[in-house]
């Protein structure tokens, strides 16, 4: 059985029997203080040290050890300076010295010489001035150690090389040569441990082999070298909307980087005021981009004005946002190397030509962003998208076989500039793929997954899903997906869930299995998705396995036990040990799952469930305690049935506590908040796909009306 105990065991045994590779022999007190108490006795014993102690007695001992070292070092370089300038001094201005010597001497001890008093004054003046004005040749000696000074490099690569290995690396990065870029990287960063570049590049790379500790780690030591380099706090904003989903900490990190550097870049500032427009926060948005303009005025600031315009495109302000999208055609003009973002500008003037009723001319502007840049994906996505919308406006099946046309054309495109080539099978309409050419990797920052993902989703709400039709037009898609993407677990999760609408149980099983392996240790989601599959065909034996091993294989790979999604999964596991009577363990769970969550709403969730065990266990007072908290923090943002369903809840709890009273007065409230809802939230949760394509087109003006349309055809 897995409990809270082993969940933290599990994360900290794997690591536990030797010290990080990233310690040097000779560390600092920031180093050290990231040890745990096993690693810090490994490393003294690595040192000839004592082991016993806690915690503080082992920093304290190692730190007296390399202190001592750093002395030895220091005493020894200071010997070897005082030799070298023994060897480097010159033999004849030495041996001038001694005679200068000697004479005073005899001066002193011989007054009855033949030298007068005047030839000796003057004899010493003429020592005095050959001591300060003489120069000596040089001997072979002292040439021979200058020569060595001057040839010996005080770097261990030039500029020149420096640029070269990190054109290599990126080139390496590109062709899909991880191994290979990150191999030249760390040497780069030995040689220039302060370089911005290389430190974030090595981030992103450790963030796709799934190795999230050292990602943050690299991020944590360039900003502790480089403090002032606001290009660092910005990737480390970005790790931490990625992993763990914390906008306090990201919000944080982006406002340092833009105090210690608010020239350089205007990155920040356009990353912000994305994470502030998604959160709803459109006047703090609108705020950051233009006091970014104000530090950028001419150079590099067209995605401030291109998110500007979108903020104000949002406003219904339509002339200010095509004046801002001019601004953007202003600056790519002038700077040729930014021509590739005219494409992503065009489609956002097609947004404002859709939203004032000019759908041709929408369309005309996508079409033209496309031919610019055919590789832009948001562009092949929006047009696929307008015509799937004017279907839903007329109900005519033509303008979905053209955005199945558009979305052909699209891949058909991307995957001929990856090698991938398609040709039809003898046999049925599958397809099969030509390895005539090895094919491309896909390069960072690739968007096209959204499009096969949208395409798919069409698929499922447009063409025969009947459970007869064994391979469907959406089946097709998502193998032609699977094919392009091998790694990518989104479309095999996506895929099961398909598979498992359908009723096809086995299908389903093994193509979530698949999810969960190509998954990893990267992301808890597939695993919760396929629990929760296990648990509505009642098996909830194999649910509890599933949770088991979700929360086991991603925990391993995280030492906080911070995890994105590690909250949900544990109150889809305590569901799952109530459904099994459980409730020692469920309520386990649950504690867990609320120490890890920061959401409001997905607290009131698991409160509601803690409520839901303490009433089994007739514990009625807790109870009423766990659904008034959960009502308090899901007053704001959650959806009126959920609030309704607290309501309700707490009405019979109260009546088992024989408060009729209370009860009818809940009962009221509940009905109250129901009345008020004029639009009622879909029940089913939202899928991966959807919010891949959010990220992607959220703010698409035809969005909301093709999930509609969508929803009605899947629900009724």
């Amino acid at each position: 059985m897995f409990s809270t105990a082993s969940l933290d065991s599990a994360s900290s045994s794997s690591s536990s029997s030797v010290v990080p590779t990233w310690l040097p022999y000779l560390f600092t007190r920031p180093q050290l203080e990231c040890l745990r108490v096993v690693e810090l006795r490994v490393a003294c014993a690595e040192r000839g040290l004592k082991k016993s102690g806690t915690k503080v007695v082992l920093q304290n001992r190692l730190m007296e050890w390399v202190t001592e070292q750093h002395q030895q070092q220091l005493d020894e370089n200071n010997r070897r300076k005082q030799q070298q300038q023994k060897t480097l001094v010159d033999p004849a201005l030495d041996y001038h010295r001694k005679m200068k010597q000697q004479r005073r001497n005899n001066k002193n001890t011989n007054k009855n010489n033949n030298i007068t008093q005047l030839q000796q004054q003057d004899l010493e003046d003429d020592e005095d001035s050959y001591d300060k004005t003489f120069t000596l040749h040089p001997t072979g000696l002292y040439l021979e150690a200058l020569s060595r000074n001057f040839y010996t490099k005080t770097a261990k690569f030039s500029n020149l090389q420096v640029q070269q290995m990190y054109q290599n690396a990126k080139h390496a990065d590109q062709n899909g040569d991880k191994q290979m870029a990150r191999q030249i990287l760390y040497q780069l960063h030995e040689a220039t441990p302060g370089d911005g570049r290389v430190i974030r590049r090595l981030s992103r790379l450790a963030m796709e082999l799934n190795e999230h500790d050292e990602a943050r780690r690299l991020l944590q030591l360039g900003t502790r070298l480089t403090p002032n380099n606001g290009y660092l706090w910005h990737g480390l904003a970005q790790l931490e909307l990625q992993l763990t989903g914390n906008i306090h900490k990201a919000r944080e990190y982006y406002q340092r980087a833009i105090r210690v550097d608010p020239t350089s870049s205007p990155n920040p500032y356009h990353a912000w005021a994305r994470l502030e427009q998604s959160q709803g926060n459109i006047r703090v948005a609108a705020a950051l981009l233009k006091k970014g303009l104000r530090y950028h005025p001419n150079n590099n600031n067209s995605r401030l004005w291109h998110l500007l315009g979108s903020l104000y495109r949002d406003a219904g302000m339509y002339v200010e946002a095509t004046h801002a999208f001019e601004k953007v055609m202003q600056t790519t003009n002038t700077n040729k190397k930014n021509n590739w973002s005219k494409a992503f500008c065009y489609t956002e003037q097609a947004y404002v030509a859709y939203e004032m009723g000019h759908i041709d001319l929408a369309r005309q502007y996508m079409q033209q962003g496309i031919q610019m840049n055919p590789r832009h994906s948001q562009g092949w996505l929006s047009l696929a998208q307008l015509e799937e919308s004017c279907r839903s406006e007329n109900g005519s099946n033509n303008n979905i076989a053209r955005a199945r046309l558009v979305y052909q054309t699209a891949a058909d495109t991307y995957e001929r500039s990856r090698n991938i080539y398609h040709k039809q099978s003898n046999n049925s309409n599958s397809t099969t793929t030509s390895t005539a050419q090895p094919r491309i990797p896909t390069k960072p920052g690739d968007k096209w997954l959204a499009l096969y993902l949208n395409w798919a989703k069409m698929e499922e709400s447009y063409s025969n899903n009947s459970p007869k039709n064994y391979y469907s037009l959406a089946d097709k898609v998502y193998s032609r997906a699977a094919n392009v993407f091998p790694t990518e677990w989104r479309v095999f999760l996506n895929w099961a869930m398909y598979q498992a609408k359908r009723r096809q149980l086995d299908k389903a099983k093994i193509t979530f299995k698949k999810a969960c392996l190509k998954s990893g240790r990267h992301t808890i989601e597939p695993y919760r998705i396929y629990g929760e599959y296990a648990m509505e065909i009642e098996d909830y034996d194999v649910a509890r396995m599933i949770f088991f091993s979700g929360a086991k294989t991603v925990s391993s790979n995280h030492r906080d036990g911070n995890i994105k999604g590690l909250a949900a999964t544990l109150h889809s596991w305590a569901i799952c040990e109530l459904k099994l009577q459980n409730l020692d363990r469920a309520s386990e769970l649950l504690e867990r799952a609320l120490s890890l969550s920061d959401d409001s709403e997905e607290k009131s969730q698991f409160l509601s469930t803690k409520a839901t065990v303490e009433c089994m266990r007739q514990n009625y007072r807790l109870a009423k305690h766990c659904v008034t908290l959960a009502i308090y923090g899901a007053s704001n943002n959650a959806s009126p049935r959920f609030v309704s369903s607290l309501w309700n809840q707490w009405a019979t709890i109260a009546e088992k506590m024989d408060d009729d009273g209370l009860a009818q007065y809940c009962r009221e409230q509940a009905e109250l908040v129901k009345e008020k809802s004029e639009l009622l939230t879909s029940p089913t949760p939202v899928l991966a796909a959807n919010r891949i394509i959010k990220e992607s087109l959220g703010k698409a003006p035809w969005y909301n009306k093709i999930l509609r349309d969508r929803f009605k055809r899947d629900f009724l």
